[in-house]
């Protein structure tokens, strides 16, 4: 046991080492910083747990061999999208860099889809959920009110047991983009963020923010 022990402390520093920086992200509740498998004991998992107003506190949970969890499978921008009868329709997918119509400049508005696959384990479904989706700069200001909504996966009476289900979600926010820079999209799942991607905002193609050629 005292070796277990041992164990476990030198995971919860590896995985909290390089991971202070998630405490700049105040407004979740719970975030997921690091994991780490111990064999047949089970997973590590290594929360941030954080107040609005207050200090953020490392919350340690050790999770059962074999337990799954849910997760984001994808997550990324298009030109167009729409989710129909389970299945994803979209137009310019995988884009990371957008800059303002002709003749206008910063700043400008737009809307942005979202393409979000979330995959629910054989356990989690016929279970009311929730999910969240947050669009923030690099300044960590949100640049929209964050999109929340609910979703409950059954189980098709011809579904093997055990399997999993993807459920994929479309959204296309109105955001107004102030100026040149990074920006960041995140996705939790019961108030834990589970993945996250960026965009870059640009003056034009082939123009960096301070006007020089590439």
């Amino acid at each position: 046991m005292t070796r277990i022990r041992e164990r476990l402390v030198v995971a919860i520093q590896k995985l909290k080492h390089g991971a202070q920086l998630d405490a700049m992200r105040p407004e979740l509740v719970f975030r997921r910083i690091g994991e780490q498998q111990f064999g047949d004991l089970g997973q590590l998992v290594i929360l941030l747990h954080c107040h609005t107003s207050g200090p953020c506190h490392t919350v340690v949970a050790m999770s059962s061999p074999g337990s799954e969890r849910i997760d984001v499978d994808a997550l990324f921008l298009a030109n167009a999208a729409e989710s129909q009868s389970g299945l994803l329709y979209v137009l310019g997918g995988a884009w990371t860099r957008c800059w303002p119509p002709e003749g206008h400049g910063y700043p400008y508005e737009r809307g942005i889809p979202i393409v979000i696959v979330i995959r629910i384990p054989w356990g989690e479904t016929n279970v009311q959920h929730t999910f969240g989706v947050e669009v923030y700069d690099d300044d960590h200001q949100p640049v929209i009110a964050p999109a929340k909504g609910e979703f409950r996966v059954g189980r098709p009476p011809d579904l093997t047991d055990g399997a999993s289900q993807v459920l994929a979600i479309t959204i296309t926010p109105a955001v107004k983009l102030g100026r040149t820079g990074l920006y960041h999209i995140a996705v939790s799942v019961d108030d834990l963020e589970l993945k996250a991607i960026e965009f870059e905002a640009i003056d034009r193609p082939g123009i960096r923010a301070s006007g020089r050629e590439r």
